[in-house]
């Protein structure tokens, strides 16, 4: 039986690549499919095989061999046959095999936290999680139809993943401004990655299309025809998931306001409040109703819908409204893929286990109390910004959406990284007297001199 020029290109790469492993089931893959393993082992032992042999791999020639040879009977051919030096050939590409360790190293598992079930790493402390049990959240349910396009294997499903950023662009409320890294955030070569310069702004426009083309929650004061037309006027952009999310998104309570607004004609004298501060007992329940995140209300008339801390979205303004990362709706308005039922993010009135939500709610009605954190004489009785999101980005047993997000993750934990790091600056910003800003100054006064003395003693 004669072998075909493929199967002979394959099999001389097979006695070249150093995973043996691999090469056997390759081989033994040949083997049934061509039912003759002495001519295998002739086509592979042969001089004109031989030639693109190297020398160092021969060990891994005679290993191969030695396999098929056990695999069946191969008597006729000589397993141990002598390979002339004069037609081996040392291998050009050895060096990209250089560093490579032959054993694996295996990151050691530690144990699941007994409190949250999150699935930790050997150094991780036991306190990372859920501060020990300190830290404790209600698992939201997830629409089986969304679920299944993150986990899916059908091609509709790939695409979803494939453009997740695209579509959660395209079914958020507000806008994103980044200054982002073109070298890095390109799909051209090398492996993505979301780095950005600088800080992130979500911003949320006003009601009635400044230029007649809508965008982001403009979008949901259409019906449903005009909206698909509008939405698949995106690129990459597949008109049956588009009717899936608008099915899976439809009991959002944001959505459902602003779908609301699509009655009431005009919307230019309109105002729609947004609540800032959505204090739910996250331990306990987190889907909040229309009631609890927004009011509509008509220019001139007194505003009945009012809330502790609100954002309030014009029908016509100058300038778009800044979302703010310490307001509980700078998540669900941004990722409405990660939170589809309007899950509230972090705020400052997130109780710990074992305090009731009344003592937190009670206790301070400004921004400068949450991102200080009401304290009690048994210390901190708050979670803190960083807490929530160490037990949100935990791995458990439970559905959790925003670890399928793969590109749209990446996006997520740089902004929660900038978030986390610009609140301590909002603080110092908001809190000058608590902080007693005028000392330090009159440090830096009196430290001036003294460094330029010593820059002018070292330049003369």
């Amino acid at each position: 039986m004669v072998l075909e020029p493929e199967t002979k290109k394959i099999l001389c790469h097979i006695v070249r690549i150093k995973l043996l492993k691999i090469g056997k089931i390759l081989i033994k893959s040949i083997i049934n499919a061509t039912k003759n393993k002495g001519e295998c082992l002739k086509e592979i032992t042969n001089k004109e095989t031989m030639k693109v042999i190297p020398k160092h791999q021969l060990n891994v020639l005679r290993k191969t061999t030695k396999y098929i040879r056990d695999v069946g009977d191969c008597s006729e051919v000589h397993v141990n046959q002598i390979i002339p030096d004069d037609i081996l050939l040392e291998d050009p590409y050895q060096s990209i095999f250089n560093g490579i360790p032959e054993v694996h190293s295996i990151l050691e598992g530690s144990n699941i936290c007994v409190h949250c079930g999150a699935k930790r790493f050997k150094h991780e402390f036991a306190t990372f999680c859920c501060m020990s049990g300190k830290t404790k959240f209600a698992s939201s349910q997830i629409p089986d139809e969304l679920y299944h396009l993150f986990i899916s294997e059908e091609e509709s499903s790939k695409i979803f993943r494939d453009n997740m950023c695209a579509y959660n662009t395209n079914f958020c409320f507000t806008s994103m401004g980044v200054e982002l890294d073109d070298d890095l955030n390109n799909m051209k070569s090398g492996v993505y990655t979301f780095l950005v310069n600088g800080a992130i702004y979500h911003k949320i426009d006003q009601l009635v299309p400044r230029d007649g083309s809508p965008r982001y929650l403009q979008l949901y004061f259409y019906d449903s025809e005009t909206d698909f037309t509008h939405r698949l006027q995106w690129p990459n952009i597949d008109r049956k998931i588009i009717q899936v999310l608008v099915g899976v998104l439809s009991t959002n309570p944001y959505i459902t306001t602003f779908r609301s607004l699509r009655e009431l004609g005009p919307l230019d004298n309109y105002r729609v409040t947004l609540n800032a501060s959505v204090e739910l007992d996250q331990r306990v329940f987190n889907r909040p109703t229309t009631s609890e995140v927004v009011g509509i209300w008509v220019k001139g008339n007194d505003n009945i819908t009012t809330y502790k801390r609100s954002i309030v979205v014009y029908g016509r303004s100058d300038c778009s409204t800044q979302i703010q990362p310490y307001e509980g709706c700078y998540d669900p308005l941004s990722y409405p893929l990660f939170f589809p039922n309007g899950e509230s993010g972090w705020d400052g009135k997130i109780a710990r286990d074992g305090v009731s939500i009344n003592e937190v709610v009670g206790n301070g009605e400004n921004i400068v109390d949450d991102l200080e954190g009401a304290n009690s004489k048994k210390g901190r009785n708050t979670v803190t910004m960083y807490e929530y999101y160490c037990y949100k980005f935990q791995i458990r047993s439970s559905k959790n959406l925003i670890l399928l997000g793969r590109r749209l993750l990446q996006q997520f934990v740089v902004d929660i990284y900038i978030k986390i790091e610009t609140s301590p600056l909002i603080f110092c910003k908001l809190n000058q007297k608590k902080i007693r800003y005028d000392i330090y100054q009159g440090i830096v006064d009196v430290l001036m001199p003294v460094k330029l003395n010593q820059v002018e003693s070292v330049n003369g």
